[in-house]
């Protein structure tokens, strides 16, 4: 955001945790964010209002009924940056299911991450207009890692094996946020009685017989909705939408065909193959054509449709 504002495409004017940003003649507002805004429910985004101020608009937070996470620095104990961290990256996995904001609009600063300090969940800040915060998705992802770092690197009290396992899962840029949301979630097992949203992780349930032989791989989704996974270990495993097609089902999202793909395992290793889907199965960024048996291991990443899954 501090770019936003050396550059001059917004001004920022702060009255305690509330605060406006104004939007200058250069800059392009987007009406239709901000009407998406003001549509969702309020379990992601501090409250924005549009105003206009001598002909400009004028983009007004509420913030005054949170703290923010830089206020909560001092004292911060383990359990409660672990708590923050969840929320965070609940939010991010909330948008990107939803798919109709942008992620590299949201404002990533300890100023601007506001907390409700008693249930510990979590609210961001959202910027629309046509310049984005931050130019593409990785560098997007690369400051979300940054500030997570900050914040359980800050801890001063219950410091614990755990919570320092869980900074080198940040750091290691081959271990996927979804998965670092996951293992926050799980460290922290009063985040259910502390209101904040605990669903479980989804394991889908198969119809497969089983195999008797060794090996198994799981499928974690990057983008659901929620936590979820898919754990392969039987010889022959028909993904898809409809449940009562397939094997396993994913069924938040609706680009991905009824019956989409298999997986097979033969002497110990995992192929895919697609079933003729509407928008495709890929490995690694190469499409998976009809009739081929494409190797899959641990460390890959699967898209199905625009579903994107990590191989561990």
């Amino acid at each position: 955001m501090n770019t936003l504002i050396e550059q001059g495409i917004v001004r920022e004017i702060e009255s305690g945790n509330n605060f406006e940003y104004i939007v200058s003649a250069s800059a392009s507002f987007i009406d239709t964010d901000y009407k998406v805004l003001q549509s969702q429910s309020n379990d992601v985004f501090v409250k924005c209002m549009k105003i206009t101020r001598n002909g400009l608009v004028d983009l007004c937070y509420l913030g005054n009924d949170y703290r923010t996470v830089e206020s909560l620095m001092a004292g911060l104990t383990a359990d409660t940056a672990i708590a923050i961290v969840a929320g965070i990256l609940s939010c991010i996995t909330k948008v990107k299911a939803n798919g109709f904001l942008s992620c590299q609009s949201i404002v990533l600063d300890k100023n601007r991450i506001f907390v409700d300090a008693n249930t510990k969940q979590v609210r961001l800040v959202y910027v629309p207009i046509t310049e984005k915060l931050f130019a593409m998705p990785v560098d997007f992802e690369e400051e979300v890692r940054n500030i997570i770092c900050e914040i359980l690197n800050g801890v001063s009290r219950g410091l614990t094996e755990q919570l320092q396992n869980l900074v080198g899962d940040v750091e290691d840029r081959n271990i996927p946020l979804d998965l670092i949301y996951q293992k926050s979630r799980a460290i922290v097992p009063e985040l259910a009685a502390a209101g904040m949203e605990s669903t479980p992780v989804h394991q889908v349930n198969s119809k497969a017989a089983t195999s008797a032989g060794a090996g198994s791989i799981r499928l974690v989704a990057c983008d659901a909705p929620y936590p979820f996974e898919i754990s392969i270990s039987e010889n022959d495993v028909l993904i898809g939408k409809k449940a009562d097609l397939v094997d396993k089902a994913i069924e938040y999202n609706g680009a991905i065909s009824r019956r989409h793909c298999r997986i097979v395992k033969q002497n110990g290793n995992f192929f895919i193959m697609d079933e003729g889907s509407a928008n495709g199965t890929f490995v690694n960024g190469n499409r998976v054509d009809m009739g081929q048996q494409i190797p899959i291991k641990s460390g890959d990443t699967i898209h199905l449709a625009n579903s994107e899954f990590k191989v561990y």
